[in-house]
């Protein structure tokens, strides 16, 4: 957050290593382009190389799950359930891993939110004509992450499972009444203004935790 001057802030310097220069024989041996061009390479560098790492992380996970999927395709497991079973335990684990020590966090979450999602969407496709248990499924799991983001003061987290929110809540309303027509569409317009109203509250009141 940009906060007013703080006490000890300095408003102006004015650098002079002439002493250093005369009692120390200091001479400069980087010229002030290339100290910039130097400290940006070094913030680029810093700012990405946790980006690529947990790319290499969840992509090598995936391959290693579908390796071993592969590996346990002549069992009577069934293939989705065993793809929504390890996307859910990629996305825990990725989940608690950012938690405690991955960064940039909102990547970590970002990752972690699309392989719960992805999980539940596998399951969801294996239960097949239950569909209202397979809705029930993805809204519990929104309402999971809106709740994980509000404990966790995290945009990212909050995002998704509105996002999952606002998918699913209509499905459902069509699954319970599937002739309401017009209706349907005014009472699915009102709750997600309401929803939406609401998720925007949350999501100021986590950018000033």
């Amino acid at each position: 957050k940009l906060l007013p001057l703080q006490k000890g802030d300095v408003l102006q310097t004015f650098g002079d290593i002439s002493i250093s220069e005369r009692e120390l024989g200091f001479q400069p041996s980087v010229s002030i382009e290339e100290g910039i061009e130097r400290t940006v390479d070094w913030y680029l560098f810093n700012k990405t190389k946790y980006i690529y790492q947990q790319l290499t992380l969840i992509i090598s996970s995936e391959i290693f799950f579908v390796n071993l999927i592969e590996l346990l395709d002549n069992t009577n497991l069934n293939d989705e359930l065993m793809n929504g079973i390890l996307q859910i335990a990629i996305g825990s684990f990725f989940l608690r891993f950012t938690f405690n020590s991955l960064d940039p966090k909102w990547l970590g979450y970002l990752f972690s939110c699309f392989a719960l999602v992805a999980g539940v969407a596998f399951i969801d496709s294996y239960i097949g004509r239950e569909e209202f248990l397979g809705i029930i499924l993805q809204l519990l799991l929104a309402i999971l992450l809106i709740w994980l983001s509000v404990r966790l003061s995290n945009e990212t987290i909050l995002f998704v499972g509105s996002f999952s929110l606002l998918i699913n809540l209509p499905r459902l309303i069509t699954e319970i009444f599937p002739n309401l027509g017009f209706l349907f569409l005014l009472i699915t317009g009102t709750l997600l203004i309401f929803v939406g109203l609401y998720l925007n509250r949350l999501r100021e009141s986590i950018k000033n935790i």
